[in-house]
């Protein structure tokens, strides 16, 4: 079992990738909430968890800026630990523009799109 945590803002999509993660019997998700701005990187160290999956949205904890800096500080902390980032390509085009490119920049280890289906979701994780 390998465990992941999830830092998902939108409830809806945190709670469908969780129970995905779950049921697949691959994974021990842990979910964080978003009360300090340190949380993420304080939460990894403690966890050490295989893999960060985090939204990259338009929120104080969720814009892409953050995002990166939190990733660069977990894998400061974790340096095997495989961060990925979740982002809606559709109502924000230029925001999943910058996301792939901070994956072709080596600045993060993989993306997806918030519209892929929870099962290849789960599959590609699995994968990586």
């Amino acid at each position: 079992m390998r465990d992941i945590v999830i830092s998902i803002q939108n409830d809806l999509i945190a709670e469908t990738v969780i129970k995905g993660l779950e049921e697949s019997g691959e994974f021990q998700p842990f979910k964080l909430l978003f009360s300090r701005d340190d949380e993420v990187v304080h939460e990894c160290a403690r966890i050490q968890p295989e893999m960060l999956l985090c939204e990259v949205a338009f929120g104080k904890h969720t814009n892409f800026e953050a995002r990166l800096k939190e990733s660069s500080e977990v894998k400061k902390v974790l340096k095997n630990c495989k961060v990925i980032f979740l982002c809606d390509e559709n109502s924000s085009p230029a925001l999943a523009k910058r996301v792939m490119q901070a994956k072709r920049d080596a600045l993060i280890d993989d993306f997806f799109y918030s519209s892929v289906g929870t099962r290849y979701l789960i599959a590609a994780l699995t994968a990586l």
